[in-house]
C-alpha cells in the first residue's frame, strides 16, 4: 500500500475510533453539570439569598459596599466603594505603605472579625514593628483569578500598594459549565470543553496524577455529575498568575504568592485530589519569578482539623494566625 493511502487509512479509522469513543461517552458516560445562573444578576440588583452580594457589570458579582454581617461573621464588618474589606481610604498613600491581597472567601474571612482574618492579622503583626503599614483585604466570596485581574486593574492598584499578595486559588479550581472568561468575559470556549471524551479522559488522568492510593474520597461540591470545564482552566490559570505579576511590576510593586490551606492537608498534606495541579502551578510561577511564597499545606498537615477550619477550606482564626505569620516570614523575615 502506498504511503498516502496508509495515512489516509490511520486518519479515518482514528476519526472512526474517536468518533465511537465520544459516543460511548456521552451515552454511558456521567451527566454534565447544569448550568449555574444564580449570580448572573443586573449590576447593582442582589443576589438570590444573598442581600450584601450584588451584580457588578466588570467581575460578575461584588459584595455590597458599606457595613454588613453577612458569610457569618460575628461583628459588624465595612466594605468599601472599591469592594475592599476596609474602610474608605484615599488612593495617595502620602507616605503609608500598603499591602494588596486578593482572592476569594478564604482572603475576605468567613465568620471571623476585620482583626482575625488574614489582612487583620498581618496587619497586625506588621504593627509590632511599624505602624505605618496597612493590608487591604480584595478578598471576595466566590472571586476567581479572572475575576482578580480586573478588580486590580480597574479598582486596586491605584491605591499604589508596596506588595501584591496572590491568593486566588479555590474558586478558580470549581467545575462549571462554562469558565468564567467566556461566562463574564464574552471569549469562546475551547472546543475541547465540549468533547464529554476529553471531559473523561481528564477525570480519570487527574485521579492518577493527583489522588494517593490511600486518600480516602474528596469532593468540591460536584457531586454525581461531571463538569465540563473549570472555572478558570488550569492552562488558564497559569496565564493568569503571570498577568497578575507583570500588571504589579510594571507598578514597581513587588509580588508574593500565598498557596492556600484545605481542610484535606490535615489528612494528607494534600488535597488529594487534581487541585494539586493548580497548587504546583502556584510553585512554579512563583519560582520563575523568585517570588516568595507562602506554601501553607505542609504546615497544616497532622493538624487539629477542629481547631484550623470551619469546612473544606475556609479557615479558623488560629489558622489564620499560622498564615499571617508564614508571610510575615517570608515577606519579611518576621
Amino acid at each position: 500500500m502506498r504511503p498516502w493511502k496508509m495515512l489516509v487509512w490511520i486518519g479515518g479509522l482514528t476519526v472512526l475510533l474517536g468518533g465511537a469513543l465520544e459516543g460511548a461517552a456521552r451515552t454511558w458516560g456521567p451527566q454534565l453539570l447544569p448550568p449555574d445562573n444564580s449570580k448572573d444578576v443586573a449590576p447593582g440588583e442582589s443576589l438570590p439569598g444573598e442581600p450584601n452580594m450584588i451584580g457588578d457589570a466588570l467581575l460578575g458579582w461584588r459584595v455590597k459596599e458599606g457595613d454588613n454581617r453577612q458569610f457569618g461573621v460575628p461583628d459588624m464588618t465595612h466594605v468599601n466603594s472599591r469592594g475592599l474589606r476596609n474602610p474608605e481610604i484615599p488612593l495617595e498613600p502620602n507616605g503609608e505603605q500598603r499591602i494588596v491581597i486578593v482572592g476569594d472567601s478564604s482572603i475576605y474571612g468567613v465568620r471571623v472579625r476585620d482583626r482575625e482574618n488574614i489582612s487583620g492579622q498581618l496587619e497586625g503583626l506588621l504593627h509590632k514593628r511599624d505602624d505605618n503599614w496597612r493590608v487591604l483585604n480584595g478578598g471576595c466570596p466566590g472571586y476567581s483569578s479572572w475575576q482578580a485581574i480586573r478588580l486590580l486593574e480597574e479598582r486596586l492598584l491605584d491605591y499604589q500598594p508596596q506588595w501584591l499578595i496572590i491568593g486566588t486559588l479555590w474558586s478558580d479550581t470549581q467545575g462549571a459549565d462554562a469558565p468564567d472568561a467566556t461566562r463574564y468575559g464574552n471569549i469562546p470556549m475551547a472546543w475541547k470543553y465540549h468533547s464529554r471524551l476529553y471531559m473523561v479522559s481528564q477525570v480519570w488522568y487527574n485521579k492518577w496524577k493527583y489522588t494517593p492510593a490511600d486518600a480516602p474520597d474528596v469532593g468540591f461540591g460536584l457531586g454525581p455529575v461531571l463538569a465540563p470545564t473549570n472555572r478558570v482552566p488550569i492552562e488558564d490559570y497559569r496565564r493568569n498568575l503571570h498577568t497578575m505579576v507583570r500588571m504589579a511590576t510594571d507598578r514597581g510593586i513587588k509580588v508574593a504568592f500565598l498557596l492556600l490551606p484545605g481542610v484535606h492537608d490535615t489528612i494528607n498534606g494534600t488535597t488529594g485530589d487534581f487541585r494539586e495541579g493548580y497548587r504546583e502551578v502556584m510553585r512554579s510561577v512563583a519560582k520563575e519569578y523568585n517570588a516568595p511564597i507562602a506554601d501553607m499545606p505542609q504546615y497544616f498537615e497532622n493538624g487539629d482539623t477542629r481547631k484550623l477550619f470551619f469546612d473544606d477550606v475556609h479557615p479558623k482564626v488560629v489558622g489564620y494566625r499560622m498564615i499571617a505569620q508564614e508571610l510575615d516570614k517570608v515577606m519579611f523575615g518576621g
